[in-house]
């Protein structure tokens, strides 16, 4: 009768010991505070995302020195973000940071840079301080002072545009002056 209840209560007496040392080697979960949130959950250092279509056609490669994603406000920290982009021409664009909130929505700040046909001789070269880029829409606007060039052909200064990155079409906000040379 004794064997009968023996090797219950051993099999019990083994989980609970079992249980405690576990809950004993068990890493608790972290406290989240407001100055863990504040902190990257992600690094990454010299990353290349390149997307295609279903098909298997090149649409765009983005790449970066670094980046940092913060969970907390779902945002992507890029540090010297390019991208280069599919079209007829192509476009590449290029800031010292970039902050990307879900995904589509950009912020590229210092130095941001949109060049237009990279590789033709005299490249449309756009130049700001600060664009706001949605990717779903293709539109980027910045408030800032805006500088359009085309080789020595071509200077525009203006304060504020709106930018379809996509057709590569923009409208000028404000204070625009432009200076044209005719070709030689």
């Amino acid at each position: 009768m004794a064997w009968r209840w023996g090797l219950p209560l051993l099999a019990i007496g083994l989980s609970v010991l079992g249980l405690w040392w576990s809950a004993r080697t068990t890493p608790l979960a972290p406290v989240v505070t407001e100055e863990s949130a504040a902190l990257p959950q992600l690094r990454m250092q010299g990353i290349e995302r390149v997307t295609v279509k279903a098909d298997g056609t090149w649409v765009s490669t983005l790449t970066a020195s670094a980046a940092e994603y913060y969970s907390a406000n779902d945002e992507l920290w890029l540090t010297q973000p390019i991208v280069r982009a599919a079209g007829t021409p192509p476009n590449h664009l290029t800031a010292d940071t970039a902050r990307v909130q879900q995904g589509q929505h950009w912020l590229l700040t210092g130095n941001v840079v949109v060049t237009n046909d990279p590789d033709h001789p005299t490249p449309l070269v756009i130049h700001t301080e600060q664009l706001q880029y949605d990717t779903a829409s293709q539109l980027a606007t910045t408030e800032q002072a805006v500088n359009i060039r085309q080789g020595e052909r071509m200077n525009t200064d203006a304060i504020g545009m709106t930018l379809n990155l996509e057709t590569m079409e923009f409208d000028l906000h404000e204070h625009v002056r432009s200076t044209f040379r005719p070709d030689q």
